[in-house]
């Protein structure tokens, strides 16, 4: 039996698929982390788009699906993800009136442990963005700074840009 890709196999070929593989003996699909990772990531374009557009509530929603799917690992690029999509989540719940500082400052935590300075600007940027809504103007600008640092040291102007416009605001 031939399949799609032209590859021979037995007629006693079982595709198990993603679902119940543990419960089967079977390892892990190779595939299934990243595909979690794929579809948190469209998700998390969603959910951003969403909020670009006004719709919060409907963003958050979205943040929500991407934070479940990504939930799965902890290391390396799912970690980038993951901190992508809890500052993404918290600026939105910020727009709704929520205090979300403490999941910004977990976002912040797993950038920490990536350590690439564009996307720890991003969240010191995010930080002081919530901050300055919640009416702690003393500490944003510390914020602010910290990403402008980041942003030089990386030469990287879009996001110098936006935490110049916080630093500004």
């Amino acid at each position: 039996v031939r399949t799609k890709v032209g590859e021979l196999c037995t007629d006693d070929h079982i595709e198990w698929g993603f679902k119940g593989l543990q419960e089967k003996g079977i390892a892990d699909h190779p595939a299934y982390l990243r595909l979690r990772q794929l579809l948190s990531q469209a998700h998390n374009f969603l959910g951003f788009s969403y909020r670009m557009q006004g719709e919060i509530e409907r963003a958050v929603e979205y943040y929500g699906v991407a934070l479940h799917l990504i939930l799965q690992a902890k290391t390396g690029v799912v970690s980038a993800q993951h901190a992508v999509v809890l500052n993404n989540l918290a600026r939105a719940l910020a727009d709704l009136g929520w205090n979300a500082l403490g999941i910004c400052l977990d976002g912040l935590e797993l950038r920490w442990e990536v350590a690439e300075e564009v996307p720890l600007a991003s969240s010191y940027n995010t930080l002081a963005l919530l901050y300055d809504d919640m009416g702690r103007y003393e500490d944003a600008p510390i914020l602010a700074a910290k990403a402008i640092a980041y942003c030089r040291r990386a030469s990287e102007p879009r996001q110098l840009g936006l935490a110049l416009r916080q630093m500004a605001e």
